[in-house]
């Protein structure tokens, strides 16, 4: 008797073979993950009962990154089927990374450091752009509301705050150094 065995140990066929006489291979048995190399022994003289298993290679995957404008990041190569990477973080100037995505509309599923390994994927970044709070320190007058600025992007100038005895001469950043509003990028 010839026993054909499966990757999990299961039996894929039976043969009864005359003694001397070969075993017909079966169809090796598709295992998602992973390719069929071969049989692990010679079927062709059967002398006695014999399992033959099939052998098989994991899959290996290669991940892309697109960084939508970050620095460029090499693609990650022989990750094994099922398994799970370490993510790089790229970085682009004026933005904070929100992570990896499958695609680049915003319907598109996040991948992250749990997720699985099953195919040879292109993963997208997907970025928000850095915001900053301006906020005015009138010196012991009016109150000014703070603003919250977008990378690149101006600050509006506020009303002119008042304080009894005193005239407001403009906003100064790190106390010398005249705001000019309209003409500097937050």
């Amino acid at each position: 008797t010839v026993n054909f065995v499966g990757l999990e140990g299961y039996l894929i066929d039976s043969q009864t073979v005359i003694y001397g006489s070969e075993a017909v291979a079966p169809t090796a048995p598709i295992v998602e993950g992973y390719t069929f190399i071969e049989w692990s022994l010679n079927f062709t003289n059967i002398t006695a009962n014999t399992s033959i298993n099939a052998i098989y290679q994991v899959n290996t995957y290669t991940i892309t990154f697109e960084t939508n404008g970050g620095v460029a990041i090499d693609p990650i190569a022989n990750i094994e089927y099922n398994s799970t990477i370490d993510l790089p973080i790229p970085t682009k100037d004026g933005y904070v990374f929100m992570g990896w995505y499958y695609g680049e509309d915003i319907n598109s599923g996040q991948f992250t450091s749990q997720s699985i390994v099953k195919d040879n994927l292109t993963l997208y970044a997907r970025w928000a752009i850095n915001a900053y709070a301006v906020t005015f320190d009138s010196n012991g007058g009016t109150a000014v509301e703070s603003q919250v600025v977008e990378d690149n992007n101006k600050a509006i100038k506020p009303l002119d705050p008042t304080r009894v005895g005193y005239t407001f001469t403009g906003w100064y950043i790190n106390g010398d150094e005249k705001w000019v509003f309209g003409g500097y990028d937050v």
